[in-house]
């Protein structure tokens, strides 16, 4: 960090350059954000129940009503993650509030400092929310080891998040893949509607309708003998395959979404790519219904100053805040700093996990 004395020598600070640019890839729509839901505190219970899908006795005219059963209810509790972080700043903010001798450029110095640190760090928060909502669609599961870090498998978790996505419905998906999409002649159409789809309604009566893909799935696609048949007629996906390397939306009638650019950088400052590349996670039309970005509360400070003088103007000077957020206080000792605290609260959530397929296309 710069002195006094190195600012006063003032050398002109030309335009940041962002070495490596901030923030995660958003490869998926928007909708798996904006579909959201404030939830006061950190906890919160949420009603399930199976719809009806028998279907009524016939009974003789005249005859007493036959006796049914009750829809039986459940609930699951809902916690959601929470992050903390801080990040002091000292000489910075001492240089812009106490304006000594009102010199202008170290001013503007300083300034542009607190803007890039603050943004740096607001954009930790975002990545994490990001890539947790990236790693719940890609695994089912979120794993943190015991300090606090997103890992990319459960190999050191001491905290694991799990959407209850079940057993038969990952890899093969109890046996219903009998080939591999790596096989040229594997009828991978035959199996997305003649098998997959059907499974789907059995299953949850929820449409199977959006296919997220890693990097290997357009190869297939292109290289499979059924696949190309298919193509010849419906020049509109071969050309749209040309010219990205991607599945046009539509094709055997799903969403089709790009996920091999997922990544996220680890407390190692290695980046984990996020989406296995042989994997398709198929779901339902994303909708209320069966996705939500739930966002907890947290109680922030709204001034900036000494502690009030009753428990009263105390309370009173603190709003709940859902999501994101951030503050500032001075720390009372001797030492001039002010130091940001930053923070979300959130949780993903996969609420119809059955209709979630995690399918292994080679295994």
């Amino acid at each position: 960090m710069a002195s006094i004395t190195d600012i006063l020598s003032y050398v002109p600070l030309t335009e940041a350059v962002q070495t490596i640019k901030g923030g995660l890839p958003r490869v998926l729509p928007d909708v798996f954000w904006d579909l959201s839901e404030d939830l006061p505190g950190t906890k919160g219970r949420l009603i399930e129940y199976q719809g009806q899908r028998q279907v009524a006795r016939v009974t003789p005219a005249g005859a007493p009503p036959r006796p049914v059963q009750q829809l039986p209810l459940d609930d699951k509790a809902l916690i959601m993650l929470s992050s903390d972080e801080e990040i002091t700043f000292a000489e910075e903010l001492q240089n812009v509030l106490m304006k000594w001798e009102q010199y202008e450029p170290q001013q503007n110095w300083a300034e542009r400092q607190l803007a890039y640190q603050g943004e740096a760090f607001r954009m930790k928060f975002e990545n994490l929310e990001t890539a947790a909502v990236l790693q719940t669609v890609a695994n089912g599961t979120l794993y943190f080891d015991a300090d606090g870090n997103l890992l990319p498998t459960s190999s050191g978790a001491v905290l694991s998040v799990p959407q209850g996505v079940p057993t038969n419905n990952t890899g093969t998906l109890n046996g219903l893949l009998t080939g591999s999409f790596a096989t040229s002649t594997f009828d991978i159409i035959g199996f997305l509607t003649q098998k997959l789809k059907p499974r789907a309604l059995t299953d949850t009566n929820y449409p199977t309708r959006t296919a997220i893909y890693g990097a290997n799935i357009p190869g297939y696609m292109a290289n499979n003998q059924y696949v190309q048949r298919a193509w010849a007629f419906q020049q509109e996906y071969a050309s749209y395959y040309q010219n990205t390397g991607d599945i046009k939306e539509g094709f055997c009638g799903f969403k089709w979404i790009p996920a091999a650019e997922a990544y996220y950088v680890d407390q190692n400052q290695n980046s984990q790519l996020i989406f296995p590349p042989d994997q398709i996670t198929f779901m339902p039309e994303i909708t209320k219904a069966v996705w939500t970005f739930y966002r907890g509360s947290t109680q922030v400070p709204t001034q900036f100053g000494a502690i009030m003088p009753t428990a009263e103007a105390t309370l009173k000077s603190f709003s709940e805040i859902f999501g994101r957020y951030r503050y500032a206080y001075v720390p009372v000792n001797n030492t001039f700093k002010i130091v940001e605290v930053g923070g979300t609260k959130f949780l993903p959530r996969m609420k119809v996990p059955g209709s979630t397929y995690l399918l292994n296309t080679t295994a």
